[in-house]
């Protein structure tokens, strides 16, 4: 589970990263602009494991334990890149503030994203696709927790 939040918080906040370091390299130094990277991974290895923890809080409390089973990959998944979808799609919306229109929009898309998550869940098909794309992407996610370990370090040797 860790893994699929790693995926989908590093993803966002990648591509929102190279969109910002183009204009940081004008600006700043090479080291400069390490350090500013650096933090920035530091933030985004920090909410992956908030979400992770969340997560872990919601399924394993929250959940009834028959309708996990060994489908609690799955489950996280679907919740995950469903919460993932909403905070791309609403980030507009929380940078000016929500209206009262806005917070009903979000809560039928909530519920619509629930049902959703319940009926990808009850099919195994479904269930068999969402394991075998979440498998390979394990790898993918352990490669961002490694380079999110080496800003670690600069941000060490930065501030030492």
């Amino acid at each position: 589970m860790f893994a699929i939040c790693v995926i989908a918080t590093h993803s966002w906040s990648i591509i929102n990263l190279f969109r910002d370091v183009a204009s940081w390299s004008l600006s700043l130094s090479v080291w400069d602009l390490l350090g500013s990277v650096s933090y920035t991974l530091i933030s985004i290895l920090f909410e992956a494991l908030v979400v992770f923890l969340i997560l872990l809080l919601l399924i394993g409390v929250l959940l009834p334990k028959k309708w996990l089973g060994n489908r609690s990959i799955t489950i996280s998944t679907v919740i995950i890149l469903e919460s993932t979808i909403l905070a791309i799609v609403f980030k507009p919306y929380i940078a000016i503030g929500f209206s009262m229109g806005t917070f009903q929009l979000l809560s039928l898309l909530v519920i619509a994203l629930l049902l959703i998550a319940i009926l990808l869940i009850r099919n195994k098909r479904i269930e068999s696709i969402i394991n075998r794309i979440v498998e390979p992407l394990t790898t993918l996610a352990f490669v961002y927790v490694f380079i999110d370990l080496i800003g670690l370090i600069i941000v060490l040797i930065r501030n030492l």
